[in-house]
């Protein structure tokens, strides 16, 4: 996922700059290229949402995984000297 969070702006770079080539057998309306970033805009927009959603929700599972292992190995551990235990 971090590597799509990376890739995210080169795609977004790339896909906005396809209405320069639309130079077909008319002129192409203002109106229509308009529509096409600032749908592109919002596509970006939502798939940033979603990419860092996964990455926090991983990050916090990694984070409780490490306090669960911290916890065990404390339990684990032997009795300080000196202590019954």
């Amino acid at each position: 996922m971090a590597d799509a969070a990376g890739l995210l702006p080169l795609i977004g770079a790339v896909l906005l700059m396809i209405p320069l080539l639309w130079q077909g057998g008319g002129v192409t309306k203002t109106s229509h290229v308009m529509f096409y970033v600032f749908g592109i805009w919002a596509l970006l927009a939502v798939l940033s949402a979603l990419v860092s959603g996964i990455l926090d929700h991983d990050r916090h599972a990694d984070a409780d995984a490490d306090t669960d292992t911290r916890a065990q190995d404390k339990n684990d551990a032997p009795p300080p000297p000196g202590t019954m235990g």
